[in-house]
């Protein structure tokens, strides 16, 4: 995402508080030489090993933003929080800070935590790069959301299954994409031509397609057809 100028002359040039979540030391180094070497701000890391230590962490300081490595094991006796409550917590509690999620995209809760957690960034960790790191970091901080290229990817399969397709829907979709026109959709579905046609309006709509082509991609693309 690239900033417009305003919001270049309202982020760049400032000091900033980052908490960076996470006890994978090598990462957590790349992340701060990331902060200390770029050229647009000013920040200041601190860094906290597990949920509990985070809790306690901005409990004492302002933070501007959270990198929360959302895949810790925590082994605490004391102060044992989940990944989700943490976020929640966190916006609960300091709406102003602004969240930046990594997870793998081989967890079987990514679609879960894009789709449900409150977050203003999410990165995949496949997709990390020290540029991308940065301008996730500059993007919420001017007030917008940030996905990595996987994130997005997993965002739009996430709208997707939540399409509400019935049988007569699939059917419509299948016999399109067998080139059977519209007008003649009746001969394969109990529906009179008007239903027909309403139903395949609605598809189109829910798919955010114009045009039969573009339809049937996005339904392959998500194994509907």
């Amino acid at each position: 995402m690239i900033l417009n100028n305003s919001e270049k002359r309202e982020v760049f040039f400032k000091e900033i508080n980052i908490l960076i979540i996470d006890n994978h030391p090598l990462i957590v180094e790349a992340y701060k030489i990331v902060f200390r070497t770029n050229e647009h701000l000013i920040i200041n890391s601190e860094v906290a090993k597990s949920y509990g230590q985070a809790l306690i962490a901005l409990d004492k300081m302002k933070y501007h933003a959270v990198l929360i490595d959302f895949e810790l094991t925590s082994f605490e006796k004391e102060l044992n929080i989940s990944n989700n409550r943490l976020a929640v917590l966190i916006k609960n509690k300091f709406p102003e800070i602004k969240v930046i999620l990594t997870i793998s995209e081989n967890n079987p809760t990514v679609g879960h935590v894009i789709k449900s957690i409150p977050y203003d960034a999410v990165l995949i960790k496949k997709d990390i790069t020290a540029s991308l790191v940065l301008e996730a970091l500059l993007t919420v901080l001017s007030g917008s959301f940030f996905y990595s290229i996987a994130a997005e990817n997993i965002k739009m399969r996430n709208q997707y299954s939540d399409l509400a397709l019935d049988e007569l829907d699939l059917k419509i979709l299948q016999n399109i994409s067998l080139g059977i026109q519209t007008k003649n959709l009746v001969h394969f579905i109990p529906l009179s031509l008007s239903a027909i046609e309403k139903r395949k309006s609605k598809i189109k709509l829910m798919f955010d397609a114009d045009n039969d082509e573009l339809l049937l991609y996005k339904a392959r693309q998500e194994g509907f057809i």
